[in-house]
Protein backbone atom coordinates (compact mmCIF):
# COMPACT_ATOMS: atom_id res chain seq x y z
CA UNK A 1 0.00 0.00 0.00
CA UNK A 2 1.40 3.17 -0.98
CA UNK A 3 1.31 6.27 1.80
CA UNK A 4 -0.07 9.64 1.30
CA UNK A 5 2.46 11.14 3.29
CA UNK A 6 5.16 10.16 0.36
CA UNK A 7 2.22 11.09 -2.35
CA UNK A 8 2.24 14.40 -1.01
CA UNK A 9 5.63 15.38 -0.05
CA UNK A 10 6.74 14.40 -3.75
CA UNK A 11 3.91 16.69 -5.24
CA UNK A 12 5.25 19.18 -2.80
CA UNK A 13 8.48 19.32 -3.85
CA UNK A 14 7.98 19.47 -7.50
CA UNK A 15 6.12 22.09 -6.96
CA UNK A 16 9.26 23.80 -5.09
CA UNK A 17 11.55 22.27 -8.15
CA UNK A 18 9.20 24.44 -10.32
CA UNK A 19 9.67 27.53 -7.96
CA UNK A 20 6.04 28.18 -7.94
CA UNK A 21 3.72 28.64 -5.18
CA UNK A 22 1.18 25.75 -4.55
CA UNK A 23 -1.62 28.49 -4.54
CA UNK A 24 -0.32 28.91 -8.38
CA UNK A 25 0.26 25.13 -9.17
CA UNK A 26 -3.21 24.51 -7.85
CA UNK A 27 -4.84 27.16 -9.63
CA UNK A 28 -3.38 25.88 -13.31
CA UNK A 29 -4.64 22.75 -12.37
CA UNK A 30 -8.32 23.79 -11.21
CA UNK A 31 -8.02 22.95 -7.72
CA UNK A 32 -8.92 24.90 -5.10
CA UNK A 33 -6.47 25.22 -2.41
CA UNK A 34 -9.23 24.40 0.34
CA UNK A 35 -9.77 21.51 -1.09
CA UNK A 36 -5.53 20.31 -1.43
CA UNK A 37 -5.09 21.24 2.43
CA UNK A 38 -8.12 18.69 3.01
CA UNK A 39 -6.93 16.09 1.15
CA UNK A 40 -3.25 16.83 2.84
CA UNK A 41 -4.79 16.66 6.26
CA UNK A 42 -7.07 14.05 5.84
CA UNK A 43 -4.46 11.71 4.03
CA UNK A 44 -6.65 10.97 0.86
CA UNK A 45 -5.48 10.35 -2.47
CA UNK A 46 -6.99 12.75 -4.83
CA UNK A 47 -9.58 11.90 -7.09
CA UNK A 48 -7.06 10.25 -10.95
CA UNK A 49 -8.37 13.54 -12.76
CA UNK A 50 -7.21 15.96 -10.24
CA UNK A 51 -3.82 13.73 -9.76
CA UNK A 52 -3.24 13.58 -13.75
CA UNK A 53 -3.69 17.63 -14.23
CA UNK A 54 -1.43 17.75 -11.37
CA UNK A 55 1.34 15.39 -12.99
CA UNK A 56 1.41 16.84 -16.07
CA UNK A 57 1.44 20.07 -14.37
CA UNK A 58 4.62 18.83 -12.78
CA UNK A 59 5.64 17.16 -15.84
CA UNK A 60 6.11 13.73 -14.26
CA UNK A 61 3.44 10.45 -14.05
CA UNK A 62 0.74 10.05 -12.00
CA UNK A 63 2.68 6.24 -11.21
CA UNK A 64 5.30 8.58 -10.24
CA UNK A 65 3.70 10.77 -7.82
CA UNK A 66 2.39 7.72 -6.19
CA UNK A 67 5.48 5.39 -6.57
CA UNK A 68 8.18 7.10 -6.70
CA UNK A 69 9.35 5.23 -9.38
CA UNK A 70 10.07 6.18 -13.18
CA UNK A 71 11.43 8.77 -15.01
CA UNK A 72 11.88 12.20 -12.91
CA UNK A 73 11.10 14.94 -15.60
CA UNK A 74 11.15 17.63 -12.52
CA UNK A 75 15.10 17.09 -11.94
CA UNK A 76 15.62 17.52 -15.73
CA UNK A 77 13.80 20.47 -15.89
CA UNK A 78 15.50 22.19 -13.10
CA UNK A 79 18.71 21.47 -14.51
CA UNK A 80 17.49 22.50 -17.78
CA UNK A 81 16.10 25.77 -16.18
CA UNK A 82 19.64 26.34 -14.26
CA UNK A 83 21.35 26.24 -17.44
CA UNK A 84 19.09 28.36 -19.05
CA UNK A 85 19.31 30.90 -16.34
CA UNK A 86 22.95 30.93 -15.95
CA UNK A 87 23.30 31.59 -20.60
CA UNK A 88 21.11 34.23 -19.51
CA UNK A 89 23.11 36.03 -17.04
CA UNK A 90 26.14 35.52 -19.42
CA UNK A 91 24.52 37.30 -22.20
CA UNK A 92 25.15 40.72 -21.57
CA UNK A 93 28.51 40.18 -21.20
CA UNK A 94 28.80 38.47 -24.73
CA UNK A 95 26.69 41.29 -25.88
CA UNK A 96 28.86 43.89 -23.95
CA UNK A 97 31.85 42.00 -26.42
CA UNK A 98 30.77 42.41 -29.21
CA UNK A 99 31.27 38.92 -29.69
CA UNK A 100 29.72 37.55 -32.76
CA UNK A 101 27.80 33.94 -32.18
CA UNK A 102 26.60 32.03 -35.02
Amino acid sequence: MTNTDDFWKRIKHLIKIKAVTQQTALKACGISYNTFKGWVSKKYFPPLEAAYKLARYLGVSVDFLISGKGPDKAALINETSFIFWDRQAKLPLVQSKKIHLK
